[in-house]
């Protein structure tokens, strides 16, 4: 068995897709195993209740929330301490399939939380949904009261989390999908190996995916620096031509983050050291010689500890460095791929300009010759006119010569006869 994935930021459009996938005939579960639809989701989730908690579960475990999310280093997914949740994400997974061979889950946790599913049940691909940044910020608002600034950071992780731990996903801007519905559709079919539609379940998905489903569509940008990346990010992952190319941007960005959070939690631990030392010169005044000096045996520990710590951190430090130069690089690696694209876009408008001008010469050169060509024609049957007028003229010519030559023969013959008698007479 194995199980396709719904994956992209909250308010992003994936319980269209979830629907979608499942009318082109992958399963999702049981109706009552699914979150029941609400006021912001009037046509329903299609998330699978008892999966969606399995995620959050991950990840308060892990040390984060679906609105704070933790940070997960390398191999994070194979920690032991996700083993309790494993048994009951199998259980899950095998209700969920209910006996198919290809079975499917929405839920946009599974941005985050997809490499501990991989630890479960094979995912084939995921198809992951991708709506403005600043689109999702004013749902957000609406429903939650999370600020742009924090809005757009959310985004970023999921989306650039959705985009690296999958390479072969399908990207379904959400806008694009609302615009050209059986484009889309067929899109998501062909990605997940699934027969076109036909006209009945193309007109059900049609009546399902209403552009009403769109809201937030008057958005205002912020200027902040998460908003600015989100938004740079957006356009890159939008556009065809550049999406399979920011691979190493999307992981620099992904490797920042995870060195920050070893920075934060290190620094966490040094102090959490400090305050053990403080206790510990705290308490050592009233304890005995013999338990002051296994505390300050404690204390020297500590302070070892913190050292390791203390050159830990310097590590850290320099590759979170390393990582923010490589960022950097990216980034304007991308600003290059852009100010490309563009060129290469006015290039082929350019060339469609001069294309439909040589178009419109040759369906002028070709009106021309359809002119001469009737033209020709016409004087073509006046030609076999006036050959056939003059046919008949020569006709009616040599007829008159004939009868001109009878009358004058007769003539002849009248003005013979007399001499002919005279003639015979003489001769009598």
């Amino acid at each position: 068995m194995e199980v396709i994935c719904i994956t992209g930021m909250h308010r992003s459009g994936t319980s269209v897709i979830a629907r979608i996938t499942n009318l082109l005939g992958i399963e999702l579960g049981e109706e009552g195993d699914l979150i029941p639809e609400a006021a912001d989701n009037p046509r329903g989730y299609w998330e699978n209740a008892s999966i969606s908690a399995l995620n959050q579960w991950v990840l308060e475990r892990m040390g984060g929330s679906w609105d704070a999310p933790p940070i997960l280093a390398e191999g994070w997914e194979h920690s032991q301490s996700l083993d309790e949740i494993r048994v009951h994400a199998i259980e899950a997974i095998q209700k969920a399939m209910r006996g198919a061979l290809t079975a499917g889950f929405k839920d946009p946790r599974a941005s985050l939380t997809l490499p501990f599913w991989r630890t479960i049940v094979p995912v084939r691909t995921t198809v992951m949904a991708l709506r403005h940044p600043a689109e999702v910020a004013a749902s957000l608002r609406v429903r939650n009261g999370i600020d742009s600034e924090r809005s757009s950071q959310l985004w970023l992780r999921y989306v650039v989390s959705a985009y690296v731990v999958d390479p072969g996903r399908l990207i379904v801007p959400f806008d694009d999908l609302l615009g050209d519905l059986t484009a889309g559709v067929s899109d998501i079919a062909n990605h997940l190996g699934l027969d076109a539609p036909g006209p009945e379940i193309l007109d059900e998905i049609k009546a399902f995916v209403e552009p009403s489903l769109r809201h937030h569509r008057d958005i205002e940008i912020s200027d902040g620096p998460n908003a600015r990346l989100a938004e740079a990010v957006f356009r890159l992952l939008k556009d065809e031509k550049t999406r399979d190319n920011v691979g190493p941007l999307l992981q620099a960005i992904q490797d920042g983050w995870n060195d920050s959070g070893a920075i934060s939690q290190k620094m966490d631990q040094l102090q959490q050291l400090a305050r053990i030392v403080a206790d510990s010169q705290e308490q050592s005044a009233s304890f005995s010689a013999e338990l002051r000096a296994s505390l300050m045996n404690r204390v020297a520990e500590a302070e070892r500890l913190a050292a390791r710590f203390q050159d830990e951190l310097a590590g850290v430090s320099e590759r979170a460095a390393n990582m923010r130069r490589r960022a950097e690089s990216a980034e304007l690696n991308a600003s290059q791929l852009e100010i490309q694209l563009q060129s290469t876009h006015e290039a082929a408008l350019t060339a469609i300009r001069r294309a439909e001008g040589a178009e419109q010469r040759l369906a002028a050169t070709e009106d021309e010759r359809t002119g001469a060509r009737q033209l020709a024609a016409v004087e073509a049957t006046r030609a076999a006119e006036a050959e056939e007028q003059l046919a008949r003229t020569a006709t009616a010519m040599d007829q008159m010569r004939r009868r001109k030559s009878v009358r004058l023969a007769l003539f002849a013959s009248s003005l013979a006869k007399p001499f002919l008698r005279l003639w015979h007479r003489l001769r009598n």
